[in-house]
């Protein structure tokens, strides 16, 4: 059924695609059996999620070639920007720190999206809203009906500020906003869709229990969190699964380096309440469909008994400071 959007981009040059776009494979290995019975090595691990993500393109009809929209929309998007005059107070930021917290992470969120024709760059945050962010630029540049599209990493549907050869001059000239989300309930998010699953434990029936859980708080979760944003945590970010729980939300997208960000908590905020009439979406066309999570038939509660949630408001806590959150509770 067609959907009230008004002044989309200025995309109607582009063949109308549908992209795949960059994300993580969420969920996609539930039920899987590996013939192993110690950890999967990051090789068998790549090889688990290039077959499934095989299988799940095989299921979606036939895509056409998508190259040469990428690139022209890069090319617009360049051009665009060339085009807007220089900042004339340009801000003291490390180009070097920034180049580094904003560059590679090709399959994972690593890296801002630029809408230049709306003068919006947006941090993403793996389980905070990122998918829904993805679908909404991608229904913006290539005018398609507004869809959450398949989390599945292939191709980018909008430029990165990574991508482009001045991205100090955007920061400085954008609005830039992030969605952030309670860092405890992000990191028990984000370890029930990959921890659990795919990296420190063999994919199988009862991985995903609560005493696995406060195992991997213990080990995998406090080897890969460091609230000061070092060099170890920031590498984080460029891996598809881990960037689900590091690096802090207030460590990405050039923060350390004094970067600030218009923040919105997502619990507060639904993403298509905010990007959606920033893109100019009628708020019919996006409604606000409320995920409810999957805890493997458990409830919040019972991942995050007293102990395990005081670890973990603990280790967050810095996090939760920055992010203008209370400790978190399970009453």
């Amino acid at each position: 059924m067609p959907i009230a959007v008004h002044q989309r981009g200025p995309a109607r040059c582009v063949r109308k695609v549908v992209v795949v776009v960059v994300g993580t494979v969420a969920g996609m290995l539930t039920g899987m059996h590996f013939a192993v019975t110690s950890p999967p090595t990051d090789t068998t691990i790549t090889a688990a999620r290039s077959a499934d993500t095989i299988a799940a393109q095989n299921q979606l009809q036939k895509l056409p070639p998508v190259e040469a929209a990428q690139r022209a929309l890069l090319e617009r998007t360049q051009a665009h920007l060339a085009e807007l005059k220089p900042s004339s107070n340009s801000p003291a930021w490390d180009p070097h720190c920034v180049k580094e917290a904003i560059s590679g992470g090709s399959e994972s969120e690593k890296s801002p999206l630029v809408i230049s024709q709306a003068n919006l760059t947006v941090c993403r945050v793996a389980k905070g809203g990122s998918l829904l962010v993805r679908s909404l630029i991608y229904s913006y540049f290539f005018e398609e009906p507004f869809r959450v599209l398949p989390n599945i990493p292939t191709q980018q549907n909008a430029p990165t500020l990574g991508q482009l050869t001045d991205p100090i001059h955007v920061l400085a000239t954008h609005r830039r906003i992030m969605f952030v989300r309670h860092p405890v309930t992000r990191t028990l998010s984000g370890w029930l869709q990959n921890g659990c699953k795919l990296h420190s434990w063999v994919a199988h029936k009862g991985a995903c229990t609560p005493t696995r859980f406060k195992e991997w708080l213990h080990g995998e979760f406090t080897q890969d969190y460091d609230a000061n944003c070092g060099a170890a945590t920031l590498a984080k970010d460029s891996t598809t699964w881990k960037q689900h729980w590091a690096p802090p939300q207030h460590c990405k997208c050039g923060m350390p380096c004094g970067v600030p960000w218009e923040m919105f908590k997502v619990e507060q905020h639904p993403v298509q309440s905010i990007l959606g009439p920033l893109l100019n979406f009628t708020a019919a066309s996006v409604p606000l469909a409320v995920h409810s999570g999957n805890y493997h038939g458990l409830s919040k509660a019972e991942f995050l008994p007293a102990p395990v949630l005081q670890f973990l408001n603990y280790k967050t806590k810095q996090e939760q400071l920055h992010l203008g959150y209370e400790p978190f509770s399970t009453q």
